[in-house]
């Protein structure tokens, strides 16, 4: 009776919200890379390169995404297969939210980086096709690949592999 009721009305609420893992929800997958892909260009650098192709390709900024198949646009338009969201559904996503977020803003960033680099050479010709920037599936998977192993030099690394000399020093 002497905690105060206010704050344990904060610490144990009453409504208790459960949320399935991401890997149960892939009908959401969809929707969660649409507006992942949208907010991935929210910090300022990234931004910049987003205005940058803007510029280069004559198109409006504001990103769109596309799922499943390119759509005419006159802003970047960004385009994610209906392969490269299979991959994803397939994935296990131990780091849920947190890493499908890092996943759909790497790829985005990425594939905008490339588009960026042939928009300088002046290789896609017409606006509309300048306006749609594909997901590439292999750099999808290649996110989505476990990372491989450290090999790490030094004193901890000499541990790692010979625990005994390790033990000796």
């Amino acid at each position: 009776g002497s905690f105060r009721a206010d704050l344990l009305a904060r610490l144990n609420p009453r409504a208790h919200l459960t949320l399935p893992p991401l890997r149960e929800r892939a009908a959401d997958l969809p929707e969660l890379v649409e507006r992942f892909t949208a907010r991935s260009f929210t910090a300022p650098a990234d931004r910049r390169l987003l205005t940058d192709y803007a510029r280069h390709a004559s198109v409006d900024p504001g990103p769109t995404v596309a799922l499943g198949r390119a759509v005419p646009s006159d802003r970047v338009c960004f385009v994610w297969s209906k392969e490269a969201l299979r991959l994803l559904a397939r994935h296990p996503w131990p780091g849920n939210l947190r890493e499908l977020q890092q996943v759909v803003a790497t790829a985005s960033v990425v594939a905008l980086g490339d588009a960026l680099g042939l928009v300088r050479r002046n290789v896609a010709t017409d606006r509309d096709s300048a306006a749609w920037i594909p997901i590439p599936n292999a750099l999808v998977q290649s996110l989505l690949a476990p990372p491989p192993p450290s090999r790490c030099r030094g004193a901890a690394g000499r541990a790692a592999r010979s625990p005994r000399r390790a033990r000796r020093r």
